[in-house]
């Protein structure tokens, strides 16, 4: 289940269903980046074991499924009634080489970009920085579906983070 938060009509607590046979395993700690009405993406996070994923989901809105429940005249809730909204979920197929799993990282949308930078994997500690902090930048051309690693370099360089 997935709880929504001022979404258009919607208030905190409503309910949203997700089509069961679309939707990922169970994550925490992913990153979630709102696409306004169109919908939003889900990165990366750990699964029920623990491990850290690095894949992509895109939930779109299926508005037309509460038609029923909604006031034509003042577009509120009926009052009888639930607040659901129905949503659908795809693995998104990129090309290029994705970001490393990862969890507790950044994420963010910047034009025709999804920006992905930092974060956790335990299974990839760093010996010499005694760390198991990321510190890459990696961005998906949204047109174009594809990953490009982003090279860091310079005299200050922003600390590894999660968190």
């Amino acid at each position: 289940m997935l709880w929504v938060h001022e979404l258009e009509t919607l208030t905190e607590g409503s309910t949203a269903l997700i089509n069961q046979a679309k939707r990922p395993k169970k994550k925490k700690e992913e990153s979630t980046i709102s696409l306004k009405a169109a919908g939003f993406f889900i990165f990366g996070g750990q699964d029920e074991t623990g491990a850290a994923q690095n894949d992509l989901y895109l939930f779109t809105f299926n508005l037309d499924r509460n038609r029923d429940r909604i006031s034509v005249k003042d577009a509120e809730y009926k009052p009888s009634a639930v607040a659901v909204i129905d949503l659908e979920g795809d693995k998104v197929k990129t090309k290029g080489k994705p970001p490393s799993p990862r969890f507790k990282h950044s994420a963010e949308l910047f034009k025709d970009y999804f920006i992905v930078h930092g974060g956790r994997n335990d299974l990839q500690y760093n010996e010499s920085l005694k760390t198991v902090a990321l510190n890459d930048l990696h961005l998906l051309d949204l047109k174009t579906m594809t990953w490009n690693t982003v090279a860091i370099y310079g005299l200050e360089m922003p600390e590894s983070r999660w968190g």
